[in-house]
């Protein structure tokens, strides 16, 4: 199998080890790298520059113009690999190798190994088999997110945001098409869309989640103790946009199909009877004639209130006469009375 990984980068000249990324584009041809520059304002657009008087044909550089956030530059490149390479894996690392090579490997042969996988994320969940390194603020903040993330996701994931992540060619348009609606919790977005796309079941059969043997929280890290306050707003907003508005929307379709537009139809149809236009000009008139003379003699607006009151009933009386017409107008028992009347009518006027 070939592979793709994206590296999103946003001011990391002074973290960003491009001997080794090289190294590994050296020894490993079947793989594509592509870097994507996030609007850096320091010097990593002159520093991926320099790779570009390189020969290396499977490293590839994507500048963007503009800071759009890391969901944004991951989508991007994901999207160039798969229109300009014909990988059959696009997954993403950090720039600062938090995450290694030999970790992204484990990740690339258990997908070679199981054909029924299409999506693994790397997990940095502590356990016997591995040495992480984290933050204790950054602990206590994810295991906060994660139980977020279960409520909403209704998925048991450890970490959902691991930098590490590998998707099969044929999800790649599925997943990164539309735009992401938050900058760094992509993840979660993927996980919904997937699950929305597949179905709960189905996806669960093609996930893995896999612990990663190392990792460690490099100093320079993009988020801190204040995303603690904005992350839980922007899920909420994530499972409101995935799953609370589409399912709104379920609810309210049927009601729509055969409330809404017809009563939208009948109304639209109704306005456009000229005995419904003139009556509601007329009490237009007399409404505005009411309220703008108010020295008019009390017997006369007296009698254009009862008049403007005559012709609101008449009005109604003629909207519901309408409305009920076009359905009244072709039953049969209907057409059986007025039969009748008329027949009754002629016998009394035969016999008088």
């Amino acid at each position: 199998m070939t592979h793709g990984i994206v590296i999103p980068c946003y001011n990391e000249s002074s973290r960003l080890d491009i001997d080794s990324f090289l190294d590994y584009a050296a020894d490993n041809k079947e793989t594509n790298i592509c870097f994507v520059n996030d609007g850096s304002s320091d010097a990593t657009r002159a520093t991926l520059a320099k790779i570009k008087n390189l020969e290396y044909d499977n490293v590839h550089i994507f500048n963007l113009q503009e800071n759009s956030g890391k969901a944004q530059a991951v989508k991007e490149g994901a999207l160039y690999l798969y229109e300009e390479t014909t990988v059959d894996t696009i997954g993403f690392i950090d720039a600062d190798l938090s995450t290694d090579f030999n970790d992204y490997h484990d990740l690339l042969r258990a997908l070679d190994e199981d054909k029924n996988l299409r999506v693994i994320y790397g997990s940095r969940a502590k356990s016997e088999e591995n040495n992480i390194e984290r933050n204790a603020v950054r602990g206590l903040i994810s295991s906060v997110i994660r139980l977020i993330i279960f409520c909403i996701t209704r998925l048991n994931i450890e970490d959902t945001q691991c930098g590490a992540k590998v998707f099969h060619r044929k999800l790649v348009p599925d997943i990164f098409k539309q735009s992401f609606r938050t900058r760094w919790l992509f993840d979660v977005e993927i996980l919904l869309r997937l699950k929305r796309l597949l179905g709960l079941e189905y996806f669960k059969s093609i996930f893995l989640e896999k612990p990663l043997k190392n990792w460690v929280h490099m100093e320079g890290s993009k988020l801190g103790l204040k995303d603690a306050v904005s992350i839980p707003m922007s899920l909420l907003r994530i499972w409101c946009i995935y799953d609370l508005k589409p399912a709104i929307s379920s609810a309210v379709a049927p009601l729509k199909t055969n409330i809404f537009i017809p009563l939208k139809r009948s109304i639209a149809k109704l306005m456009a009877r000229r005995t419904v236009q003139v009556l509601g000009v007329l009490i237009g008139l007399l409404h505005f004639a009411l309220w703008f003379t108010n020295e008019l003699p009390l017997p006369l607006a007296n009698t254009l209130e009862l008049l403007k009151i005559f012709l609101l009933c008449l009005y109604g009386v003629v909207i519901v006469f309408e409305l009920v017409k076009d359905k009244l107008g072709g039953s049969t028992r209907l057409r059986r009375l007025k039969g009748r009347l008329k027949m009754a009518y002629r016998n009394i006027g035969n016999k008088y």
